[in-house]
Parts: C-alpha cells; sequence; structure tokens
C-alpha cells in the first residue's frame, strides 16, 4: 500500500522541519553576554538586599547583573561567591585560576533566587577581566 503523493510530501516536509529545528537548535550555544549592558552593577551584599524586594522581577526576565565578591568555595563546574552567589562558567573554563579568597566581578543572568536560603544562582557566567 502505496501513501498518496501529497501525504509523502507532507511527511517528508514535516521530518525535513524537524530535522532542521533539531541542527540549528543543537548548534546554537549559550550566548554570549559579555557585551550585553548590565541592569545591576554592584556587590553581591549589595544587590541581595536589593533583589528580596522583587525576586521575580528580576528571575522571570533573567535579568543580566555585574557582581564583585569573594570566591568563597568552588567545586568542578562553578563558583561560589560570598556563599550566596553561584554560578557556573561555560564547559572546558578552567577552574584552576580561582582560588578561595580571591576577590572577582563577575556578569551573568540571573537564573534562580531561593528566597529560604536566600542564595542566588547565575547563568551564562563571564569573568570581567579587570
Amino acid at each position: 500500500m502505496a501513501l498518496p503523493k501529497k501525504s509523502f510530501l507532507l511527511i517528508t516536509f514535516l521530518i525535513s522541519f524537524a530535522l532542521a529545528f533539531f541542527v540549528a537548535y543543537s548548534l546554537m550555544g549559550d550566548p554570549d553576554i559579555s557585551n550585553v549592558k548590565a541592569e545591576y552593577s554592584g556587590s553581591t551584599e549589595e544587590f541581595l538586599s536589593t533583589i528580596k524586594e522583587n525576586h521575580k522581577d528580576w528571575t522571570d526576565a533573567k535579568k543580566v547583573v555585574l557582581l564583585t565578591g569573594v570566591i568563597t568555595s568552588k567545586d568542578k563546574k562553578g563558583v561560589l561567591l560570598d556563599d550566596s552567589v553561584y554560578f557556573r562558567f561555560a564547559e572546558g573554563t578552567s577552574m584552576d585560576e580561582f582560588k578561595e579568597g580571591q576577590k572577582v566581578q563577575v556578569k551573568g543572568s540571573v537564573m534562580n533566587y531561593d528566597v529560604a536560603l536566600e542564595e542566588l544562582q547565575l547563568e551564562n557566567a563571564v569573568l570581567v577581566k579587570k
């Protein structure tokens, strides 16, 4: 039983479209926010008191912030600033250059804020060179 020509063309088109979408999506990397203007610039402590007022506004819009803080701990994938701001760098970024107690400036988009723990997560973070 053969498909009618119109059905065959429609199915071929849909498969081609889905394949093109998949390839385009997989080739897109994390957005580069180095040239994006930050909505907020300052220390981590100051920003945490600012975000408490309306954290949904920051997280829903994934606003970009530029934060300065001291590294309190690090793991294989990310760094914690001032015991309250966690961020991950792009895959393949060497964590060797980061030392506990080091003061750094990081730019990233606000991903999540835990009200109970008063912890902030940034995504697409980049280290700002001074």
